[in-house]
């Protein structure tokens, strides 16, 4: 008889925790980067409500932001308590 824990087991190979910690690095770094554009954004550009345009990319840029941060940390701390990593 076949056991399914095994043939999982088998095909998923945990991930090794230097990687892990280069792919966080990576992602704090590009993290950083959006807030560095965003700050260059605001000075370069006239970002207020008199200027729509400036002002709504400025906002969806900051939700970008906001949800890679999300999505980064999530991931981060989901692999770290899981078995994904050795």
């Amino acid at each position: 008889m076949i056991k399914l824990k095994k043939i999982l087991s088998e095909q998923i190979k945990p991930a090794k925790k230097s990687d892990v910690k280069k792919m966080e690095k990576m992602a704090n770094k590009i993290l950083s980067d959006m807030v560095t554009l965003n700050k260059m954004f605001v000075k370069i550009h006239d970002v207020k409500t008199s200027n729509p345009s400036a002002y709504r990319t400025f906002n969806n840029w900051k939700d970008v932001y906001r949800d890679a941060d999300g999505a980064y940390g999530g991931w981060f701390e989901y692999v770290y308590d899981s078995d994904n990593v050795e």
